[in-house]
């Protein structure tokens, strides 16, 4: 008879470990634990690693959040964790880096970028700025003034 089958009722052999078919082989697996924090670690530092607003700082926080809710005591961090983790970390830095060396730059030469913005907002809306200022002051007469 082949394959270890009973003659009772044609079923496979479960305990012979020598037969293809056995349910030996075909026992359930379990998912690695934290597997969905494990992707969602990974997805956030690629997504910190490519945007460039203030979302990565959002995007870096909730990915180390997961990667740090993916660690079990007395258990290695998973690879994969790690990677997401360590990304999400350059996310947040160069971010941080970005965003203060273009606060810097604007505090050192304030008009440029005034003028530089006056020039945007007038392409972009048709309306002139400083008009748009004056108009402003005429409806709130106290507000900069004492």
């Amino acid at each position: 008879m082949a394959y270890n089958q009973n003659d009772n009722n044609e079923e496979w052999d479960r305990w012979d470990s020598n037969a293809s078919n056995s349910s030996y082989y075909n026992q359930p697996t379990h998912k690695p634990y934290g597997q969905a924090f494990i992707t969602a670690s990974l997805v956030c530092g690629f997504l910190s690693m490519t945007l460039s607003c203030a979302i990565p700082f959002v995007v870096s926080a909730l990915g180390i959040l997961f990667a740090l809710l993916t660690y079990r005591k007395g258990k290695k961090m998973v690879h994969a964790a790690r990677m997401g983790l360590t990304l999400c970390i350059i996310g947040f830095a160069f971010q941080f880096v970005v965003i203060t060396v273009n606060v810097v730059s604007l505090l050192r030469d304030p008009e440029k970028y005034e003028n530089t913005y006056r020039q945007y907002f007038e392409e972009n809306t048709g309306i002139d700025y400083d008009r748009l200022l004056e108009n402003f002051r005429k409806s709130f007469p106290h507000t900069g003034q004492e």
